[in-house]
Formats: structure tokens, C-alpha cells, sequence
């Protein structure tokens, strides 16, 4: 399933050691970051190369002791003034450097790649070239190993300075609004002694969507018809009328909707015009309440063991993950089917209807997907009650809820046309049956094989 991408985004910084300022970019075609000065986080770190000479001074501070002998002492001293005098030469001012990041899109979807390149240029461009220098990517943004990284290339500018570029392909690996950049250079110096960390360059936000599944079944959804579509045209010239209102032939228009009547009293082809009733609007309600996931502690102990669970270390839980998934693709099958949809957690509404009727209108909730998680503070259900009515159709994804819960969304099934109940875990009986009984089609939805033996390991 495609989603929709932005257009190339660019974003400029122009650093050297002065203090902080900022400066407005040009105006242009092509989104750019703030224009800022380097941090002051310069940090250095003794090479093994360092550390060896550091020892062999010791050895001979000591022996110049222990022997008396004025030549060791000399030599010890001479050796030990190329350390400050290393340290000196990484951290001397290196003059402005201009950091230009290219990225072609600033959304994309979970297990999509996308190539950055990185262009350097100004007085002190060159230093941080000819260093071990690269663009700091969060973890869930590493680079793909698969394809080799850009090498740096010099190029001649007209006026002729010199600028570096440099590029690297990454893999989103989980949904989420991740940070790229500063780029970070270690500068060394002539000796190999040391080896100081700096940082160039602004940052750049990237949303990562999640990763829909294949589809998701919609139930018993009635309003409008299960496919979104029905009734939403209808022909003023069939609405009983011998002169119906016409308009002018179109190219692309169907040579049946021509009103050979009004043609002729119109001297051109006219044909019979449509109106359109308004798109049925889906709400796809996901269940954020962090009591329907699994704990912390259980959710620290889950095991990488693929893609949705690589981030579980890290305060992801692969069962929300699958969810959000599932809302995802409910929002994106609900889109193509010409329904709108509109995004709640819990009982917070977070998209509006949109006036588009095509697979765009899934956006906003893909958006506000990719920024998801459990709450303990999530809003409950009964709060959509003022919002939806007999006209509405509701798609809940559901977690472990109580029978309490249960309740709430049995309440507001009597207030909506249809609803449909995912559930991505096991639920007891009792609880599906309040479920069912208020008039919800609860249809299973298991977690994907690997998914589930990370859960059951989790749980021992």
C-alpha cells in the first residue's frame, strides 16, 4: 500500500566558533532549516596512539628517577609537551562550516529506505572532510548495511572555493517523529594523539508512519454500504423530473448522460448533470488505556525478534505496535473505499473529516498514528457520545479491556449505526459478550507468528 510522500526537503546551517546568533535563510522553492552557530560541546579523547605515548612518558619519568639520568628527564619532558600540544591543535578554531542536508522526503513508511546526502562547505569545510566525520541517526533511523555509504567528494565551486558531499542510505525501522543530524566529525591531529568530538549543523525532523497490515475486515459496517460508495451519486434526471438540470458536455463525460433534449434547444451537447451526496464518515477508535497493554517491567523483557519488537527496549510494546497497525490500515482501506475516516484515541477525537474523498483523506490519521502511544491518562470512550450518532460507523481496536470498559463501548453501540471490534488480544468470555450483545461484530485479529512467541516470552 502506497502513502502519501512530501515534496524533497533541504535544510541549511552555517557554524564556526563565534557565539550563537541566528540568521534568516533565503527565501526559496525548498523547505530550510534555521540558519545556527555550533554548540560549545567540543570533547576529546586520547588515541591508543596516545595512550601509548602517555605510558612511555611514565616509564621514563620513572627511570629518570630511579637513575638519576638528566637525558630521560629531557626526553620525558619532550614527549609529555606533545600531548597539550595535540590537544591545543584539535581544538583550535576551525573556522565557519556551512552543513547542508538533502533528504528527498520528510514522511515515509516503517521498513522504507531513503538516501541523505550531506553537503559541506566554508572556510573549515575541509577539516571536517578530511576527519572521520558522519550524521548522527537515531536508532530507529540506522543505516541500511546493505547499501554502501557515499564517499566524500570534492567538489569546485565557480567561485572557487571547494565544497564536500557525502551521502548514506538508512531503513526506518518503527514509526515515530525521529531526529536526524548534527553531523558529528572527530578531529584529530598531525601526531594521531588525539581525537576531538565536535558537532556541526542543525537537526531535522522525520516522521515515520506505521507500517499498515495487508487489510482488516470491516464487520458488520451498514451505513452507506460496507464498501463506502453506495448512494453517494445520484442523477437530478432520474429523480422523476421531464426537465432536468443540465450542464455542457465535458471530454470524459459518458455518451449515456447526454440530454438530447436540452442539446437541441441548446445548440451544443448537453448532458445530464450529478450531485453528490455527502461521504460517509468512518471513525476508527483506538484504544490507547496503558492498563489494556502489557506493564513496563513485562514490556522491558521483550526480545528483538523483529521489526515491531527491535524498539521494545526502548518503551515499545510489539502488541500496541500491531494495533496501530491494524488502525492504519483501517483508516487507509477506509479511504480507498470512499469513506471518510477520522482518527480517535480513546475518546479524543484527533482528526477532523476531511473534505477529500480519495486515499489523501488518510493522511491526517497516519500522521497522528506515527505519534501514538498508551497513556494512562486516556480519555474514556463515553466521551464520543456528543460526537457520533445514528449517521456513523465505528472500527475499534481493541486491547485487553475489562468488562468495565466493555460497558462503555456497549453504551456507544446503541448510539451509532455499526461497529466493528478488533481484537488483537485474547479477551474472556464475559467481556465479549457484553461486546457482542450490545450489537459490536467482534472479529479476531491475532498478532503476526513471531509477534506472538515474543509475547508468551514475555510473559514467562
Amino acid at each position: 500500500m502506497s502513502t502519501p510522500v512530501r515534496p524533497s526537503m533541504r535544510s541549511c546551517a552555517t557554524f564556526s566558533v563565534s557565539p550563537r546568533s541566528r540568521t534568516r535563510g533565503r527565501r526559496s522553492s525548498v523547505a530550510r532549516a534555521p540558519r545556527r552557530h555550533s554548540r560549545h560541546n567540543a570533547r576529546f579523547a586520547l588515541t591508543s596512539r596516545g595512550w601509548g605515548l602517555l605510558i612511555v612518558v611514565i616509564l621514563l619519568f620513572v627511570s629518570a628517577t630511579s637513575l638519576g639520568s638528566v637525558q630521560l628527564m629531557a626526553a620525558g619532558l619532550l614527549l609529555a609537551a606533545l600531548l597539550p600540544f595535540a590537544v591545543l591543535i584539535g581544538l583550535w578554531p576551525i573556522g565557519s562550516v556551512r552543513v547542508e542536508r538533502v533528504h528527498p522526503i520528510s514522511t515515509l513508511t516503517a521498513d522504507d529506505r531513503m538516501h541523505i546526502r550531506v553537503r559541506l562547505d566554508g572556510p573549515g569545510a575541509h577539516r571536517v572532510a578530511v576527519s572521520d566525520w558522519h550524521d548522527l541517526l537515531p536508532s530507529a533511523l540506522p543505516r541500511d548495511e546493505l547499501v554502501p555509504e557515499t564517499p566524500t567528494t570534492r567538489v569546485v565551486l565557480p567561485g572557487g572555493g571547494s565544497a564536500f558531499t557525502g551521502g548514506t542510505t538508512v531503513r526506518a525501522q518503527r514509526r515515530g517523529v525521529h531526529t536526524l543530524g548534527p553531523v558529528e566529525a572527530l578531529i584529530g591531529d598531525p601526531f594521531g594523539l588525539v581525537r576531538v568530538r565536535r558537532h556541526f549543523g542543525g537537526t531535522d525532523q522525520i516522521t515515520v508512519l506505521p507500517r499498515p497490515a495487508t487489510h482488516v475486515p470491516f464487520g458488520g459496517l451498514r451505513t452507506q454500504g460496507a464498501d463506502g460508495q453506495a448512494g453517494r451519486v445520484s442523477r437530478r434526471g432520474e429523480s422523476g423530473l421531464d426537465d432536468p438540470i443540465p450542464r455542457a458536455y465535458r471530454p470524459g463525460d459518458s455518451i449515456r448522460r447526454v440530454n438530447w433534449r436540452a442539446s437541441a434547444r441548446h445548440g451544443e451537447l448537453m448532458v445530464r448533470q450529478e450531485e453528490s451526496t455527502p461521504s460517509p464518515t468512518l471513525y476508527v477508535v483506538l484504544d490507547t488505556d496503558a492498563e489494556h497493554w502489557f506493564s513496563p517491567p513485562a514490556r522491558a523483557s521483550f526480545e528483538p525478534m523483529y521489526e515491531w519488537a527491535a524498539g521494545a527496549r526502548d518503551g515499545y510494546d510489539p502488541l500496541f505496535e500491531w494495533a496501530v497497525s491494524l488502525a492504519a490500515t483501517a483508516s487507509i482501506d477506509a479511504a480507498a473505499h470512499g469513506w471518510r475516516p477520522v482518527l480517535c484515541t480513546g475518546g479524543t477525537v484527533v482528526t477532523t473529516r476531511g473534505r477529500e474523498t480519495t486515499s489523501a483523506s488518510a493522511e491526517p490519521a497516519l500522521l497522528a498514528l506515527a505519534r501514538a502511544e498508551p497513556s494512562t491518562h486516556s480519555v474514556p470512550v463515553s466521551a464520543l457520545h456528543s460526537t457520533l450518532s445514528r449517521r456513523h460507523a465505528v472500527i475499534a481496536v481493541l486491547g485487553r479491556v475489562t468488562p468495565e470498559v466493555a460497558a462503555e463501548y456497549a453504551a456507544l453501540c446503541a448510539k451509532i449505526d455499526s461497529g466493528t471490534a478488533l481484537l488483537v488480544a485474547d479477551l474472556p468470555v464475559e467481556t465479549r459478550s457484553i461486546l457482542e450483545t450490545a450489537g459490536w461484530v467482534c472479529v479476531d485479529m491475532p498478532s503476526p507468528e513471531p509477534l506472538r512467541r515474543t509475547r508468551e516470552g514475555a510473559k514467562r
